[in-house]
Parts: C-alpha cells; sequence; structure tokens
C-alpha cells in the first residue's frame, strides 16, 4: 500500500484530530481556489485544490471524485507535516508556499473564514 492509499484510508475512517476533518479543511482549500466556478480552473480539470502535477502545470483528473482524493491526500499530508508544510506554519504561511502568488492573503482569508479560525492559526491548531 502507497502512502497515498494509508493516508487516504486515514482520512476515511477518521478525522484530522480533535480539531478540524481533512474533509472540512479540504473544502475550504476548494472554496479559495474556485472549485465549483463554472469556468474555473478548478472545476474544468476535476481538481479543487488547483494541485500541479509532477510537470509543473495544474493537473487534470478524470472525475471529480479523483480530484478530491488527491486534494485529501493534500491535507491529511499537511496537517501530519511535510518537508513543505510544516505543521507549525499558520495559514498565511501556508498560503503562501500553496497559491505561490503575490494576493496569497486572499486565499488564506477565505480558508481561514470558512473554518472559523485566524489566518494565523497554525496546521497543528487545526488538527
Amino acid at each position: 500500500m502507497t502512502i497515498g492509499a494509508v493516508i487516504l484510508a486515514l482520512y476515511k475512517s477518521t478525522s484530522a484530530g480533535a480539531g478540524f476533518t481533512v474533509k472540512r479543511i479540504a473544502q475550504a482549500i476548494a472554496k479559495a481556489e474556485g472549485y465549483g466556478v463554472p469556468g474555473a480552473i478548478p472545476t474544468l480539470r476535476n481538481n479543487p485544490g488547483n494541485i500541479r502535477s509532477a510537470a509543473g502545470p495544474i493537473a487534470i483528473y478524470d472525475s471529480a471524485a479523483a480530484g478530491w482524493d488527491a486534494l485529501y491526500t493534500q491535507v491529511a499530508r499537511m496537517l501530519a507535516g511535510s518537508s513543505l508544510y510544516p505543521p507549525t506554519w499558520n495559514i498565511e504561511q501556508v498560503a503562501a508556499r500553496y497559491t505561490g502568488e503575490a494576493a496569497y492573503m486572499n486565499w488564506a482569508r477565505i480558508v481561514a473564514g470558512e473554518l472559523g479560525v485566524s489566518t494565523l492559526t497554525t496546521f497543528s491548531e487545526l488538527a
């Protein structure tokens, strides 16, 4: 079983800990990315997290379910702590890396607002 499969199985069987579930955080990220908006890239590519492929461009998934599974795996890794997203990072810091854009604070405010927390809340606090 791959690490992605283990993380996905963990998501499906439990929450992300005592705090927010992987699913709830993923839904907040999808909103920040514009998923569900007609004509938006995440919607057109079945990619609610606007996740990049290994080659660099925004990934295209065969179905919305596959895109959601990729985002759930990404969020579970973020909560567990990874080399890209240390759990001590707050939503603003994660937003800066995740979006790679100067306007990352818009993303941070949307995610924090959807979760009902401050943009200074760390991912370890979310878990």
